[in-house]
């Protein structure tokens, strides 16, 4: 994040290393007062864990998963495959999370390169924001074919792992790539008025 421990503004110091001497002296020394002294410190995260299992809250995809196509820009343009806001799944649970199919531009040097990203930033995203690339594949195409004729085929699918498998080929070379991403950003939904009222419901 580009900052140093002036720029801090309160360290909270959560789990059970908080209460080894060298690990709190350290913390002390680095950010002096701005670490208070919790009285449940080593066991915060465990309570909020039971909070919540407790409410029903669940995992939730942070940033949309996307791929670089072309536009008639040099650089071309993102399009999501997977959107913000995705339910991640539990235990043993695999999502299929996108099955996209694309045309083939320009398949003259045999290859056709799918390159995955996500934005930078969380919130509301931008054309023009900054991207941060996670995966690359590279696709054998049939480099005889006319611009637009070879059909391509993209599946995401998101394990309970938070991995995310992309899966990528052609219906005219059948050729098929696939890779892992494993830096997707994920987030807790917080509680709705939904979930409220279940729980008020709840004997």
């Amino acid at each position: 994040a580009r900052l140093d421990h002036h720029d801090i503004e309160i360290c909270l110091a959560t789990g059970g290393m908080v209460n080894m001497p060298a690990i709190w002296r350290g913390l002390i020394e680095r950010f002096g007062g701005r670490v208070p002294d919790l009285p449940n410190r080593d066991r915060i995260i465990a309570e909020g864990a039971a909070w919540i299992a407790h409410d029903g809250l669940g995992v939730h995809l942070a940033k949309p998963f996307e791929v670089l196509v072309a536009d008639g820009d040099s650089r071309g343009s993102w399009l999501p495959l997977v959107e913000a806001g995705l339910d991640m799944p539990v235990e043993n649970q695999i999502v299929a999370a996108a099955n996209k199919r694309f045309y083939c531009v320009d398949p003259r040097d045999g290859q056709a390169v799918f390159e995955f990203g996500k934005p930078r930033r969380v919130g509301i995203v931008q054309p023009g924001d900054e991207r941060e690339t996670v995966a690359t594949v590279a696709l054998p195409v049939d480099h005889t074919a006319r611009p637009f004729l070879e059909r391509l085929e993209c599946e995401v699918q998101i394990d309970h792992d938070y991995i995310a498998k992309v899966e990528v080929k052609s219906n005219r070379s059948n050729e098929i790539e696939s890779r892992e991403v494993h830096s997707l950003d994920f987030g807790l939904s917080l509680p709705t008025v939904a979930m409220k009222e279940r729980a008020e419901d709840e004997p």
